[in-house]
């Protein structure tokens, strides 16, 4: 209902989560030489710059309703700051964008972001996870850095099935087997229902 005023399905009533499939740390990244340019080489720099510059600063996403515009938009919320937001046709054109500096900044996965980090083409600020990355372990976490106002946003993936089409025991066994597969502990990823 935040994106869209009607959708084909309810997600709630519809989808059953199965297990988890994956967690994927977000990145707040800067285009480099931006980051140069404007001396911001930490997030409460960036933070700083933003909230005297409202409106100055632009970011990339894959497009409106994505992970990374839903992240810049709850970071602009709780660090009370505005920023542009431009929508792209998916993640790699997003990160184009940032890399040639159409775009300031963007809310990216680690995974997808840590070659173009690693190459000095986007400068990291902060991981979006309670602990920092071992992909990444010289980027403070948004915590670390000052910003330990709630903001902790992680890309998640779930195996959904259709509620209606699902038997009990299925929900069970597909939940066992999507934690072997992935060795996560039934505890912590599968969920019985």
């Amino acid at each position: 209902p935040w994106l869209y005023a009607k959708m084909p399905y309810d997600a709630l009533a519809d989808f059953t989560p199965i297990t988890l499939v994956a967690r994927v740390p977000n990145v707040l990244v800067l285009n480099a030489e931006t980051a140069q340019r404007l001396n911001i080489t930490t997030l409460r720099d960036f933070v700083a710059y933003a909230k005297k510059n409202p409106g100055k600063l632009n970011y990339g996403s894959g497009g409106n309703g994505s992970a990374g515009h839903l992240a810049g938009e709850l970071f602009k919320q709780l660090a009370g700051v505005y920023a542009v937001h431009i929508p792209y046709g998916g993640g790699p054109a997003a990160q184009l964008a940032l890399v040639s500096g159409q775009v300031d900044f963007n809310f990216d996965n680690l995974a997808a972001a840590s070659a173009n980090i690693k190459s000095g083409k986007l400068k990291a600020l902060a991981v979006t996870t309670a602990q920092r990355s071992s992909a990444l372990p010289e980027t403070p976490t948004v915590a670390e850095d000052g910003r330990a106002d709630k903001m902790l946003v992680t890309s998640r993936s779930y195996l959904k099935v259709r509620e209606f089409k699902t038997i009990v025991g299925l929900v069970s066994f597909l939940a066992e087997m999507g934690c072997k597969s992935v060795s996560i502990p039934l505890e912590e990823g599968g969920r019985e229902r």
